[in-house]
């Protein structure tokens, strides 16, 4: 694929960006955590694959899964779902000038 047909790719997958200024950034906190035995798993960002630690934040999606904000803003850029569940935001509509 050319470059020029990539960048338009990711332009016409782009997701609405009041639908991503809508999705909520909040304080991970340890109800946000996965009980394991005694232990608390914070939840994992699957587009870095880190931990987003208790008092970081974190940026939901619709469906639930949570992403560090610098992870997930940029991933919206150039896709218009969830990168674990496929949950689609609105598209950006194509401007014509």
């Amino acid at each position: 694929m050319s470059e020029m047909e990539a960048q338009n790719s990711r332009k016409q997958n782009k997701a609405k960006t009041e639908a991503v200024k809508r999705l909520p950034i909040v304080k991970i906190e340890k109800k946000h955590c996965k009980k394991i035995g005694t232990k608390l798993e914070p939840p994992t960002c699957t587009v870095c694959c880190d931990s987003i630690n208790v008092d970081s934040k974190g940026m939901f999606m619709p469906c639930g899964h949570v992403y560090h904000p610098d992870c997930l803003t940029p991933w919206l850029e150039s896709h218009n779902s969830c990168p674990v569940c496929r949950f689609e935001l609105p598209l950006e509509e194509e401007t014509e000038n």
